[in-house]
């Protein structure tokens, strides 16, 4: 079953319009590909953007199936790929039309790193700092 779930992710990320569209996103937020994490970002942007997962845990034990890491592990990637792109909230802020205050964004989403998601390891999932308010 495993397996199955796992050749259905892989082809999903492996296709080339999918992953053309998510590192050109991806990579107009400030991130580069010699980052470590930024192969990770690309998968985690085609799972959401394809509807396939949806919460942040869904998405880390996906990419850790396809990787063969643990999903502890492709959060700290992705953290660390965020965490070296200087002026992330503007590239965000224009590409969403929402405003992402620098401090906020960073402060929320470092406190979801590694100490975050221990001290949450039993929890479902870590919010979406950028959900919309209804």
């Amino acid at each position: 079953m495993e397996n199955i779930i796992k050749n259905e992710y892989a082809e999903l990320t492996a296709d080339k319009s999918f992953r053309l569209t998510a590192e050109r996103l991806v990579f107009r937020c400030g991130i580069h590909s010699n980052l470590k994490g930024y192969d990770c970002l690309a998968d985690a942007v085609i799972l959401y953007g394809a509807g396939a997962c949806t919460g942040f845990c869904e998405i880390y034990r996906i990419i850790g199936l396809l990787r063969g890491l643990k999903p502890k592990s492709v959060m700290r990637e992705i953290s660390y790929a965020i965490s070296q792109t200087r002026d992330i909230h503007i590239q965000l802020s224009k590409l969403t039309g929402f405003i992402v205050d620098k401090t906020t964004y960073i402060t929320r989403s470092l406190s979801r790193t590694s100490a975050g998601y221990s001290a949450r390891r039993n929890s479902r999932c870590i919010p979406n700092p950028f959900k919309r308010a209804l």
